[in-house]
């Protein structure tokens, strides 16, 4: 999952999250290793959820095919393509998935990732700030910034692919995409929500 839904899992349907789990689920995609000891616990909190909804996503029936939708040369990089359009998707019909409509929830997240910026790390904090500045979050139902992202992260790879064909492929696959997603989703909510409750009631012993 990438940052959109990592904010929309952090909290049930019709409500929003708690501040620090969102800004823990974009962090933990910025630090690795186990959450540091001397972060707020809630933070921590926000970080471990993260990793939990990772780890169910990996083994997810409906999330591996999306990816298995993919071919060469395509495939090498397939699981942060799917990642990617995971937002893209939500994005565009974001209110089918929660009360709030996207740019409102969008300024929830970039409030509760300003809460918590003293703990992000040098590089984490100029992503906040471009994300925050352009609305990212928001900006991720245009087929645009998709594609654009699918391009950006493969200039940072040391061995780039090559991604020509890339966009017509996933365009022409964008209505399986779309199904995968609309099982995966839902899938991923439950985990994220079975987890919460565990770590309540963990806490609360």
């Amino acid at each position: 999952m990438n940052f959109l839904a990592h904010c929309l899992l952090a909290g049930a349907r019709d409500e929003f999250p708690e501040a620090a789990l969102v800004a823990g689920g974009v962090l933990g995609d910025f630090v690795k290793g186990r959450p540091d000891p001397s972060l707020p616990p809630e933070l921590r909190a926000g970080i471990q959820l993260h990793r939990h909804i990772d780890a169910c996503s990996n083994s997810n029936t409906a999330l591996r095919q999306s990816i298995a939708r993919f071919e060469p040369p395509h495939r090498r990089l397939a699981p942060v393509y799917v990642d990617l359009i995971a937002d893209h998707l939500l994005a565009r019909d974001f209110e089918r998935h929660h009360s709030l409509e996207l740019e409102a929830f969008t300024a929830g997240c970039y409030e509760a990732l300003r809460e918590y910026r003293a703990y992000f790390p040098k590089h984490a904090e100029r992503f906040l700030n471009y994300a925050v500045d352009t609305d990212l979050f928001a900006r991720y139902e245009q087929e645009e910034v998709l594609l654009e992202l699918f391009a950006s992260i493969n200039r940072r790879l040391k061995r780039p692919v090559d991604q020509s064909g890339l966009a017509e492929h996933v365009l022409s696959r964008l209505a399986d995409l779309k199904d995968d997603f609309h099982v995966y989703l839902p899938q991923l909510r439950d985990d994220a929500i079975t987890w919460q409750r565990d770590h309540r009631a963990s806490a609360e012993r």
